[in-house]
């Protein structure tokens, strides 16, 4: 993830995958073909950056408990690499709801995108 653009004031993340060894069991993995090399070649968990801009990540109470975990300690990963960022599950939303809470203004997700706008 490349939050360090000058013209980014951030990023949101929302039910991501930062993570990508798992995926080499699944179903998922016989369309992308990765052996162990690419998937941690790939991995964002992995590759933290020295420095970035906030990065808020989100995710489903709902979601499979992969996706949650996987969006967790992300989160705990970014904050012991000392870099911004804010983690929180949104109360019964999944996979395909979540979103719902970025469309809707008092929305947890939406409201930190407006944050983020306000920003210099």
């Amino acid at each position: 993830m490349v939050l360090d653009e000058p013209s980014l004031r951030g990023g949101v993340s929302i039910s991501g995958i930062y993570e990508l060894e798992p995926l080499l069991k699944s179903y998922v993995n016989d369309k992308l073909q990765m052996d162990l090399a690419m998937a941690r070649r790939n991995s964002p968990i992995l590759l933290l950056p020295k420095s970035s801009k906030q990065l808020d990540l989100f995710a489903g109470s709902a979601e499979l408990s992969e996706m949650r975990r996987q969006t967790a300690d992300y989160a705990s990963a970014r904050r012991a690499a000392g870099l911004p960022t804010q983690y929180a599950e949104i109360p019964d939303g999944n996979h395909y709801t979540v979103l719902d809470n970025m469309m809707s203004t008092d929305g947890t997700i939406h409201q930190a995108i407006m944050t983020m706008f306000s920003r210099p």
